[in-house]
């Protein structure tokens, strides 16, 4: 047994080995949905809502239960996470597999209850990683909501000059931002620009941003440039499904005011298999995650060339688009599409001649944000498992190499400093 093992409590690996079998037979392995229950009867916590100790507890599952970005907001502002008190697994023959390096673990991380030690330290260190970014401009696409959302949160908090944030609803994206209690101090650096990536002709409303973005705005550089827009349910099916009467729960809603599913009985574009493949579809899901990320590159790359400094071009990846991975034939659209991003990302990160006008080389990024939302698996008003990780951990993972200033790679960079294809 090695060192790290006997610190975290994990005995081995499971390898098929004859070992690994006799410890099988003696010990007893908990998932996700375990952890949770362990956690909400240890906590204290209601899992109805905020009225109970997960207002007052800092940790992934409370952070999860908070019913707005809002309160998430001040919860991370006004409660320290507590690490003397523990989850402690029923026995010392129970064990779990951390959801980031999938060691077995026998006691999880006192804040990121799925997750050893080791890599519990390194989701705290750099959630609220950061760096001043004063005269930088960025512009983010889909930032009304979720991962989005919290990575304009991230930048306007990082002094950013200007930040453009697209989306659909520019008034609710509005409304959603003006409620922090810091707005004040950046709401004049905070642009809201409608953009509707879905689409035939991307490219005329890009360029028609970036005329926009020009002319009302006196925007002529660009130093930051972040393909967050993304389209893994579709919004009609959602719409569809509460228009129809056959939900009861019709008015839940997420913490960003965007409709969940509530009975996965219901088929949806995430759970279709090969036999419920749509063409129309597959092509909207291909247009927004895959088309749209180039003719934006494309249309904003000579503001971009205006940069000062070394510009990012970062795009948000998936595990859905990884090959290193095992797959089913459940939701073929987006792993397509995440896959032909991923190339995109590998052809731009090792191009030569992707300069600026002064010389400064383009730091082209693929991130996966990691598993931070539950929207596809709510059943009855509640989910029926919690993410290991939260959309501020997300938004942490996919600004990490420009807080830390790293230099294009084309690789998905996944939790801060694993690389894989």
């Amino acid at each position: 047994m090695s060192q790290y093992s006997a610190k975290y409590g994990i005995p081995m690996v499971l390898n098929g080995t004859q070992d690994s079998k006799q410890f099988l037979k003696k010990n007893i392995k908990l998932n996700q949905k375990d952890i949770y229950q362990l956690a909400i009867k240890h906590f204290a916590i209601e899992a109805e809502g905020c009225s109970g100790q997960e207002a007052s507890i800092n940790n992934s599952i409370t952070r999860q239960l908070q019913p707005t970005c809002h309160q998430l907001d001040e919860l991370e502002r006004t409660v320290h996470p507590d690490r003397s008190n523990r989850l402690r697994l029923p026995s010392n023959h129970h064990f779990m597999r951390c959801y980031q390096c999938h060691k077995l673990v026998r006691n999880p991380h006192p804040v990121y209850l799925f997750c050893c030690y080791k890599c519990g330290e390194l989701n705290q260190k750099f959630r609220h990683f950061s760096r001043p970014l004063k005269q930088h401009n960025a512009l983010v696409t889909g930032g009304r909501t979720k991962l989005g959302h919290q990575i304009a949160l991230k930048l306007l908090r990082a002094q950013c000059h200007r930040v453009v944030v697209t989306t659909r609803n520019t008034q609710a994206a509005r409304a959603m931002f003006s409620k922090y209690d810091d707005y004040d101090r950046w709401r004049d650096n905070l642009i809201l620009a409608e953009l509707d990536l879905d689409t035939e002709d991307i490219r005329a409303k890009s360029e028609a941003l970036a005329d926009t973005l020009f002319t009302q705005h006196k925007i002529k550089v660009l130093d930051i440039l972040i393909n967050c827009a993304a389209q893994t349910i579709r919004a009609r099916d959602k719409a569809g499904l509460y228009a129809s009467g056959d939900s009861p729960q019709s008015e839940e809603t997420n913490r960003y005011g965007d409709p969940k599913f509530v009975d996965h009985t219901f088929t949806n574009s995430w759970h279709v298999r090969l036999t419920d493949f749509q063409q129309q579809e597959s092509e909207e899901c291909y247009r927004i995650n895959a088309v749209a990320p180039v003719i934006l590159i494309q249309t904003f790359l000579p503001l971009l060339k205006k940069s000062r400094v070394s510009p990012y071009i970062i795009n948000v990846h998936a595990r859905e688009g990884i090959f290193k991975t095992r797959k089913e034939d459940l939701h073929i659209q987006t792993n397509m599409a995440k896959a032909a991003l991923h190339m995109l990302t590998k052809c731009l990160a090792r191009k030569s001649d992707l300069m600026t006008e002064s010389g400064q080389r383009f730091a082209v990024h693929g991130c996966d944000p990691g598993w931070f939302s539950v929207d596809e698996y709510y059943k009855n008003d509640r989910p029926w498992v919690v993410p290991p990780l939260d959309e501020i951990d997300g938004a942490a993972r996919i600004l990490f190499p420009l807080f830390a200033k790293i230099a294009g790679c084309s690789p998905t960079r996944r939790h801060f400093y694993q690389l894989t294809y």
